[in-house]
């Protein structure tokens, strides 16, 4: 009866290694377009690398708020500050000289560049200028995507980059990407667009012609007044000679994409030089779609698990996810089921987990969509038969001896 039993083991044991090898193929026949790769974090604390150079020199930019104070320009040595916003064209307005260019100036160099306006028309002596910031432009821009807290933020003007962007938005999100897009849209700089030149007709004021029209030196007064509050295409009142006016016309082109990888290490020279953000960019933070693993066959707890995208699952981790292998027959075989990248068939790789439990190379690393299966062969059956006989033999063997 033994040699039968122990025939019995040794034929099952050959049969369910022919068939566990039948149709598949081993780890070192891998080909390496389906090696998986361990993945490459992008974790916030990379974007340490990506800082764009600082500077200690204030410069002036549209949008930013200045006090100016030029002496004896309202009394005797007496000099007040007023604030002034810089146009979007770099220029401030300023009483006497008109518009001035202060845009990518220091505050010193706005201070000369101003001195000398007021000097060389002689319209002040020897004038004391002094320039300060009182607030900078902000820069609205929109983090969606891959990062802790997407939405809207509101940047220093001088320092609105795409990684004060990122931080503002609380860093990365484990299954971010590599890949960031800034979706910024071009505006055209406004143009003037000929209007319909004007005319009383009784008290109504109507267009007639579309030409273009230029001020007079004729409008003054009440007229003056009244053209500047008016609208060219509204009826009001006329009082004496009318002023047209002329319309500004902003056009808008298509959004321009700027693709950016984190990981591409010319973009990454790109972005620590400083790559400025615009007033309105939106900013889309890219985010792995990974798909989960699945364990079946002989192991405790069979299902489907997730794929952390920021390290590398292999075959055993992922059988002990599952509860480990069935105690009774201790099964010591596998297959991973893998796709092609072409998605043409599936490959088939056997796994022998008493190797890979010994070296790296047969425990290998999984891809998304991979499924591992503990299969059930005729050694680990005739173990658990072994198993359920001794525990049936050893429990009759102490029952009468017991008392069970």
């Amino acid at each position: 009866m033994r040699r039968l039993m122990l025939l019995l083991s040794v034929v099952l044991a050959l049969t369910g290694c022919m068939s566990w090898r039948s149709g598949t193929i081993a780890t070192s026949e891998l080909q390496p377009q389906l090696q998986a790769k361990a993945p490459s974090p992008i974790s916030a604390l990379q974007l340490a690398n990506l800082g764009a150079p600082v500077t200690s020199r204030v410069v002036i930019g549209p949008g930013d708020l200045l006090d100016i104070s030029v002496s004896n320009l309202a009394g005797e040595n007496q000099g007040y500050p007023v604030p002034v916003r810089v146009g979007d064209d770099g220029c401030v307005q300023l009483p006497l000289v008109g518009p001035i260019i202060v845009n990518n100036l220091t505050l010193p160099e706005a201070e000369q560049t101003i001195y000398v306006q007021y000097s060389c028309q002689e319209i002040l002596k020897r004038p004391q200028v002094v320039v300060s910031l009182r607030e900078t432009h902000k820069v609205r821009v929109y983090v969606l995507g891959g990062v802790k807290n997407p939405g809207m933020y509101e940047l220093n003007g001088k320092e609105a980059d795409l990684l004060s962007a990122l931080v503002s938005a609380g860093g990365l999100l484990p299954d971010a990407s590599s890949a960031v897009d800034i979706r910024r849209r071009v505006v055209v700089q406004p143009t003037r667009a000929p209007t319909d030149q004007l005319h009383t007709a009784g008290n109504q004021v109507t267009p007639t012609s579309l030409q273009r029209a230029s001020p007079t030196a004729e409008t003054t007064g009440t007229s003056q007044a009244t053209a500047q509050n008016s609208s060219p295409y509204s009826a009001q009142p006329a009082v004496g000679p009318v002023q047209p006016s002329v319309a500004l016309r902003t056009q808008t082109a298509d959004a321009t994409l700027i693709h950016m990888d984190l990981t591409n290490e010319k973009d990454k020279l790109t972005i620590a030089g400083g790559l400025s953000l615009r007033n309105g960019d939106v900013i889309s933070v890219g985010q792995q779609r990974i798909s989960p693993i699945y364990v079946v066959g002989m192991v405790n707890r069979p299902g489907e698990f997730p794929l952390p995208p920021d390290r590398a699952i292999r075959v055993l981790e992922a059988i002990g996810l599952a509860g480990g292998v069935d105690r009774a027959s201790l099964p010591d075989k596998a297959v991973v089921m893998r796709q092609r990248p072409n998605q043409s068939d599936v490959v088939t790789i056997r796994i022998d987990l008493d190797k890979a439990k010994r070296s790296i190379g047969e425990n290998i690393i999984l891809m998304p969509g991979d499924l591992v299966s503990v299969e059930e062969t005729a050694m680990s059956y005739a173990r658990s038969i072994f198993r359920g006989a001794f525990r049936l033999g050893l429990g009759a063997t102490l029952a009468p001896s017991y008392g069970f």
